[in-house]
């Protein structure tokens, strides 16, 4: 409300909204990536030993269509891949890791998602990309599965697979988060050992 010239703006006028009534800023603008950075510092400062960056993506919920981005011709995913060096060149000597959450779909998609999230964009910038590889979040059909959930092994095990590849050569390293909740499936004891199984496996 005080800065409405940092959000993401509707084509109807005035501020976007998502489906939960929540405002976005445009991750298109500078000052945006220079306040972060500088709560990173900040927190780095007071002791922190890593920084972990959620949301770093474009919005996925609501009226997309409304949305007036300011990137003009620039790809969403080249705008983030930007951010990610801003982070590497502001914040690569600090004392402190650096961590990006992004959606499981990364380890296997490579076209941004219309949210601007590729591995490749990050591999480098960063010490740890954290994938959330929860099975439940996955559409049924994938990998010819009617539940995903149901087969976190399988699931897991297929994300790694197509993903670590990318980081092989790199500092950084996949660090998955794995699913403990009950969607789709009871995630108990065993839910939980497939996901960690796979992912060690690699």
């Amino acid at each position: 409300r005080k800065k409405p010239e940092l959000a993401i703006h509707s084509k109807s006028g005035g501020i976007w909204r998502d489906h939960k009534g929540l405002s976005w800023v445009d991750p298109t603008r500078r000052e945006i990536w220079e306040y972060n950075v500088a709560i990173a510092r900040e927190a780095i400062r007071l002791g922190f030993d890593e920084i972990n960056f959620d949301y770093v993506r474009f919005p996925t919920d609501g009226n997309l269509n409304l949305i007036v981005y300011k990137n003009g011709e620039e790809k969403l995913y080249d705008v983030m891949g930007k951010f990610f060096q801003y982070l590497h060149d502001e914040l690569g000597e600090e004392p402190a890791r650096l961590s990006l959450d992004f959606f499981g779909f990364v380890m296997e998609r490579h076209d941004g998602m219309s949210i601007g999230q590729r591995l490749e964009d990050a591999v480098g910038k960063v010490d740890y990309i954290s994938p959330m590889m929860y099975p439940s979040h996955y559409p049924s059909g994938h990998l010819g599965l009617v539940n995903p959930a149901a087969y976190p092994g399988l699931v897991i095990d297929n994300g790694m697979t197509k993903g670590v590849p990318y980081v092989a050569s790199s500092t950084t390293k996949i660090r998955p988060w794995i699913q403990a909740f009950n969607i789709g499936a009871v995630y108990g004891a065993e839910n939980i050992r497939a996901q960690i199984d796979m992912v060690e496996k690699h």
